[in-house]
C-alpha cells in the first residue's frame, strides 16, 4: 500500500501540540504522575475496603462465633475430664481469636491432667504475661513445679502468690501446700 506524503512547502509548519519541555519540566511531570498514581491507589484501596467491609465484618463475626463455640466445647470436655478433646477445643478457641488468661489457664490444666506439665507451665506463664494479676495461673505454676520435683521453685511461687494475693481464692491452700511440700514433697493438682 502506498504511503501518502505530505506536500512540502517553503513555509515552516505550525505545531499544535505542547511546547517542548526542558529537563526541569520533565522532572516535575514525573512528580505529577506520581502524585496522581498515589491518589488513585489510595482511592482505589479505600473503595475496595468499603465495598468489602460488610463481608469482612461478617467473616470476623463468624470467626468469633466459631471460637466461642470451641471455648464452650472445651469447657464441656474439661467438665467431663476429656483432656485431649479439651486441649484441641481450647487451642481452636485461641486460634480463633479468643485468647485470654482464663482460656490459657484452662488449656494449661488440660495439659497438666494429660501428663504434659511442660506445656501446662507454658500456658500458665503465657496467662501471667497477659495479666500478672491472674491468680490461678500463678498458683498453678507452683503445682507444676511440685509435680516435676522442683519443690523449692513450687514453694517460691506459692509464697509469691501469697504476697501478691494475701486474701486470694487459693491463699489457704497455698499456705497448706507450702507446709506439705516442705514436710513431705506432696504434689498438688492445679485449679
Amino acid at each position: 500500500m502506498a504511503r501518502k506524503t505530505r506536500k512540502q512547502s517553503g513555509a515552516p509548519q505550525s505545531w499544535s501540540g505542547p511546547p517542548p519541555q526542558s529537563r526541569g519540566d520533565k522532572d516535575k511531570s514525573w512528580i505529577r504522575y506520581g502524585v496522581v498514581g498515589a491518589l488513585c491507589a489510595v482511592l482505589g484501596s479505600g473503595g475496595t475496603y468499603l465495598a468489602l467491609k460488610p463481608a469482612l465484618t461478617a467473616a470476623a463475626a463468624s470467626r468469633t462465633s466459631v471460637a466461642q463455640a470451641a471455648l464452650t466445647q472445651g469447657n464441656a470436655y474439661e467438665d467431663q475430664q476429656q483432656w485431649p478433646q479439651a486441649i484441641t477445643a481450647y487451642k481452636a478457641a485461641i486460634a480463633g481469636g479468643l485468647d485470654n488468661p482464663d482460656i490459657r489457664t484452662d488449656l494449661g490444666v488440660a495439659y497438666f491432667r494429660s501428663q504434659q506439665p511442660k506445656l501446662a507451665l507454658e500456658q500458665y506463664q503465657a496467662a501471667q504475661k497477659q495479666n500478672p494479676n491472674h491468680e490461678n495461673s500463678l498458683y498453678n505454676q507452683g503445682s507444676v513445679y511440685a509435680v516435676t520435683g522442683n519443690s523449692p521453685r513450687a514453694i517460691s511461687l506459692w509464697q509469691e502468690y501469697l504476697k501478691r494475693f494475701p486474701a486470694g481464692v487459693h491463699a489457704a491452700e497455698a499456705k497448706t501446700l507450702i507446709g506439705e511440700v516442705q514436710a513431705h514433697g506432696t504434689s498438688p493438682t492445679p485449679k
